[in-house]
């Protein structure tokens, strides 16, 4: 028996709950002020026309609202009509209604909640009766409007796939035209000046875009995964972009700025596998983690001075790139940098650089020479690890630690140089270099080492050179020792100087080796020897023999003799 709408109502009210009644199988929470709002919708199914008005015998009441989870997981529903009058549609509202195809918006503003048609798989038209009224709609997130699930915008009844934004509106809101399949072309006309975020993210048909000439920002992924579109042209006076703005444009070919970028952020152009040209970054100060991912139509690297910071990954994988040109001011590195760029075979580093950062080429299998700059102390973990190419590094006298695994694989490497003033090399920082025959030396001070800084097989065959004085030093040391070959080699005795005064005035300065001792005569031309002889503020007259014969100690740094006639 079909009970009547008048009856349920009565029935409600009997019952003391007056604000609940239930319409053609909708629930819905009635208020005072004349209005309600839709809360169930599970019992619906076809093709679900919602009413701007519902009647009982006593009053009438606008529908204002679809409340949240209203249709939730309802696989019976086909379509939605909504009416104008709804001004606002809940979070989850149709979650997960799979069996919606099609969805029509009447009214002229509205808000759409979070996930209002998150799992709609099969929604495919989305109708709406002007794109003003398109255009002013609220959406809290990338599911929550109707074309989530890569719909179609029809307007009037008139599928849109070239889109031109009237002449007043100066925001295109954020998610407006998230996964519309429809669009083909966007004119954003003339006063546009903002760009939301993701309003056109996964557009994946646009083809050509019209920027406006007042445009100044595009939020972070606005044209995300746009895989048709291959050119972009800001105007004069554009300021930023956000991040991952044109992530995934992996047509782009040409990206154009008049002004350039100050700042490219976080995934900007990641996976732009055509991009090839960077002019646009001619006053970039800063290109941040990631920026350039999967880019590997880039060829040359040039970045400009002015830029001071490079982010984390920025170009991983930019396997087209071979030459890198770094600026003077840049001196904040992220890691990982050129991460698997395995063309780069020329790179200019900045000439202050303090310190190689970590992973900076790693798998740069084409690198095959570097010079680093004098100023670099340390290189750290992983900065040259499975370079399988480079067969040679020149290594600054600077260099103080070298971070664990730094040229881990580096089999083309046949003698490693280390200067005077290294002090630490971390685990297997050299491991798996299978031809490094030599490894010099010239610390006396042995640097801190594990048992496994060194691949086993250098230990047993690559023969180390140290300075001749500290030989037995390294054969003590842990992890050195390890070493079966270790020889000594004056020539890496770091030079010191003596500074030789004589009572009359005259000076002279002679340059040993380190340890070295000097045998001088300090007898006249006449044959009258000094007074006496000092040595580093100790007076040593008496270390001279009869005939004037003096012999220093081993001078182990700048040291003075000084000889009073």
């Amino acid at each position: 028996m079909r009970i009547s709408a008048y009856f349920i109502l009565i029935l409600t009210a009997l019952c003391g709950r007056a604000s609940d009644f239930t319409l053609d199988r909708l629930r819905y929470d009635l208020s005072s002020d004349g209005t309600c709002k839709l809360v169930d919708g599970s019992a619906a199914s076809g093709a679900v026309v919602i009413p701007s008005e519902i009647s009982s015998p006593e009053a009438s009441y606008t529908v204002v609202a679809i409340a949240p989870s209203a249709f939730a997981d309802n696989n019976s529903v086909t379509s939605v009509d909504i009416p104008a009058s709804v001004k606002s549609i809940g979070d989850n509202a149709f979650y997960f209604c799979q069996a919606i195809t099609e969805v029509t918006v009447r009214a002229t503003s509205a808000t759409f909640g979070e996930d209002a048609f998150r799992g709609c798989a099969r929604l495919r038209s989305v109708r709406v009766n002007d794109l003003e009224a398109w255009l002013s709609y609220d959406f809290a997130g990338e599911n929550s409007s109707p074309l989530a699930p890569y719909g179609s915008l029809y307007v009037d009844n008139m599928l849109l796939t070239d889109l031109v934004i009237p002449d007043g509106c100066t925001d295109i809101k954020k998610y407006a035209f998230y996964n519309c399949a429809s669009l083909q072309s966007v004119d954003f006309g003339k006063t546009v000046t903002r760009i939301g975020m993701e309003a056109f993210d996964g557009c994946e048909n646009i083809r050509h875009i019209t920027f406006p000439p007042g445009l100044k920002t595009i939020g972070d992924f606005a044209f995300a995964i746009n895989v048709g579109l291959t050119s972009v042209s800001l105007p004069t006076g554009f300021e930023s972009i956000g991040t991952g703005a044109f992530y995934g444009c992996s047509s782009l070919e040409t990206f154009i700025a008049p002004d350039g970028l100050s700042d490219v952020p976080q995934w900007a152009f990641a996976g732009c596998t055509s991009l090839s040209s960077l002019d646009f970054l001619h006053r970039v100060h800063t290109i941040g983690k990631e920026a350039f991912v999967l880019c590997p139509s880039i060829t040359e690297l040039i970045l400009p001075e002015g830029l001071t910071s490079i982010g984390s990954y920025a170009f991983q994988e930019c396997t087209g790139i071979t030459k890198v040109v770094m600026p003077s001011t840049l001196t904040d590195f992220g890691s990982y940098i050129f991460l698997r760029c395995s063309s780069i075979a020329e790179v200019e580093l900045p000439a202050e650089l303090p310190a190689v950062a970590e992973g900076l080429f790693m798998q740069c299998s084409s690198l095959k020479t570097v010079r680093l700059p004098r100023t670099v102390t340390s290189i750290e973990g992983y900065a040259f690890a499975q370079c399988y190419g480079m067969r040679y590094i020149d290594l600054p006298k600077a260099l103080t630690h070298i971070g664990q695994f730094a040229f881990y694989g580096c089999r083309a490497l046949r003698v490693m140089e280390f200067g005077e003033s290294l002090a630490e090399i971390e685990i297997e920082a050299f491991y798996d270099c299978s031809n490094l025959n030599e490894v010099r030396i010239k610390a006396i001070e042995p640097p801190i080492i594990s048992y496994f800084t060194f691949d086993p097989r250098m230990d047993r065959e690559t023969i180390l050179y140290v300075p001749e004085i500290a030989i037995e030093q390294y054969a003590e040391t842990n992890g050195w020792k390890l070493f079966q070959n270790i020889e000594g080699d004056p020539s890496y005795n770091p030079d010191t100087r003596l500074d030789i005064i004589y009572g009359d005035g005259g000076k002279l300065t002679r340059t040993l080796g380190y340890g070295a001792r000097l045998r001088l005569k300090l007898a006249s031309a006449k044959g009258d020897l000094p007074s006496k002889v000092i040595f580093n503020g100790e007076d040593m007259t008496a270390e001279m023999s009869p005939e004037g014969i003096f012999t220093t100690p081993a001078i182990e740094s700048s040291s003075t003799l000084t000889v009073i006639n």
